[in-house]
C-alpha cells in the first residue's frame, strides 16, 4: 500500500505529483487533519491503520521545533 502521511498542503502536492507520475496512493494518515478525505482517498490517524507492516509510507510533513 502506497500512503502519504502528512495531508496538509505538502501532502495534496505530493499527491498530485505521485499521481501525475502513475502511482496509486491508497490513503493518507495525518494526526491532526480536520479533513477525513482528499480526493477520494481516506484520510486516517495512525491508531486506525491496522495493517501496518503492509504500508509503503512517502513522508510530507514539516516540522519546526524549537529546543
Amino acid at each position: 500500500m502506497n500512503v502519504i502521511y502528512g495531508a496538509g498542503v505538502d501532502g495534496k502536492k505530493l499527491f498530485r505529483l505521485m499521481t501525475s507520475c502513475g502511482f496509486d496512493v491508497d490513503f493518507f494518515i495525518d494526526e491532526f487533519s480536520g479533513d477525513r478525505e482528499y480526493q477520494g482517498k481516506k484520510i486516517y490517524r495512525i491508531d486506525e491503520v491496522s495493517d501496518k507492516g503492509k504500508v509503503r509510507l512517502f513522508l510530507s510533513i514539516m516540522a519546526i521545533l524549537q529546543f
